[in-house]
């Protein structure tokens, strides 16, 4: 608790900082013979009879932001008890006062005409934007793991490793049953892996997608990925720009959240050539999904594509073989308004399931939207046409 009413004490009475120790520059900052003598002669009072002179002594130290880290990590190897203690709890509060220091003249700096003084902050009003909201995610990002922001900077190699070994905890944590953290830490993750310097291996990208679907299971898991605007940005981003190794399942993920969003990513991984087939039929039945009518022109041209996207076979000798087209067919029957029953899609009839609309788990398995033989699937899409045509002279 005493650490805790040291740094208020720092903020709140506002003791003067040696000049040297203000702002963005105090890394490279360096104490002035008489400052650095004075500090060790203050390290040395927070071993002091006095319980008064000690807790000076600290406010004066902390004072000192990131200057006072080296002294202080010498400290730890006093021989005196009490100073090598003090100076533990004290090196992460210094270290935190410069930060509020700059954090403060960020958040004051409304029109950005000053340097930011965060690392980072240019990359995430990038992909995260530049409101209210993302500037108060991006100080709370600096608040829970500055070091690492720094490093992406500095040295992204060094960060590639940390984040690589990030992704598979997540994975984990998220995939045993684990809390799924808060905003912020999701957030880090987030503006991490997006940051193209780091050049992260397929296997991490993997893991990392994982974690994010199996949130997105979990009430809690689902707010944090939608509520603050600057996150869904971010993921956002991350689902576009994703490599071909998680594009189908960052589909997934973005059929599972129904993000907002997702009629114009689905749209985006439909005109991309180079997504396979399995990605592309999610796309569609997602479409299917959250789309409306305004859908059916990027829908129309796959009623024509004979790609599979999977076949299988029910113990009671059901076989279903889904081609591109027949997602299509459901997608457009869909966002028609019409009723999915009315079209022979083999599961629906093997199982007696007559919804009117494709249920969720439809809209994640586009692989049961086919039908048992060729026959039946062009009288379907017949179907489908006939009527589409006769809207059309309707109106």
């Amino acid at each position: 608790m005493r650490r805790f009413i040291v740094f208020a004490a720092v903020v709140m009475t506002g003791i003067s900082l040696p000049a040297a120790s203000l702002g963005a520059d105090s890394k490279s900052a360096e104490l002035t013979p008489a400052e650095t003598a004075r500090l060790r002669g203050l390290i040395q009072q927070l071993g002091d009879r006095s319980f008064k002179v000690r807790e000076h002594a600290a406010s004066q130290i902390v004072a000192y932001g990131r200057l006072a880290a080296p002294f202080l990590r010498e400290a730890q190897n006093n021989s005196a008890a009490e100073i090598r203690t003090r100076s533990a709890r004290l090196l992460p509060i210094a270290m935190q006062h410069d930060l509020e220091k700059i954090i403060k003249s960020f958040l004051d700096d409304k029109d950005g005409k000053q340097s930011a003084g965060l690392a980072g902050w240019g990359r995430f009003k990038e992909v995260a934007g530049n409101d209210e909201t993302a500037r108060q995610l991006f100080v709370d990002l600096h608040r829970v793991d500055n070091d690492l922001l720094e490093q992406i900077d500095s040295d992204p190699a060094g960060a590639a490793t940390k984040v690589n070994a990030r992704c598979q905890e997540f994975m984990q944590a998220r995939n045993f049953g684990q809390a799924v953290g808060t905003t912020t830490q999701v957030a880090v993750m987030l503006f991490a892996v997006l940051n193209p310097k780091l050049k992260l291996d397929a296997n991490s990208q993997n893991m990392f997608s994982s974690g994010l679907y199996t949130m997105s299971f979990q009430q809690r898991g689902k707010d944090m990925l939608k509520e603050n605007s600057a996150v869904r940005r971010m993921l956002v981003q991350y689902i576009l720009t994703g490599s071909q190794t998680v594009n189908y399942q960052n589909m997934y993920l973005v059929a599972n959240l129904e993000l907002k969003e997702g009629v114009d990513i689905a749209k985006k991984f439909l005109k991309g050539s180079e997504r396979d087939p399995y990605t592309r039929s999610m796309a569609l039945a997602i479409l299917g999904k959250i789309g409306s009518r305004s859908e059916i022109p990027e829908v129309l041209p796959f009623l024509d594509n004979t790609s599979s996207v999977g076949s299988v076979q029910f113990g009671n000798g059901v076989n279903i073989n889904t081609q591109m087209r027949d997602v299509a067919l459901a997608t457009l029957v869909q966002v028609s308004g019409l009723n999915m029953a009315d079209y022979d899609f083999a599961y629906l009839k093997a199982f007696n399931n007559n919804m009117g609309r494709v249920n969720l788990n439809f809209a994640l398995s586009p692989g049961m939207l086919g039908f048992s033989d060729d026959a039946t699937r062009l009288a379907s899409i017949k179907k489908w046409k006939v009527w589409y045509e006769g809207e059309k002279k309707r109106k």
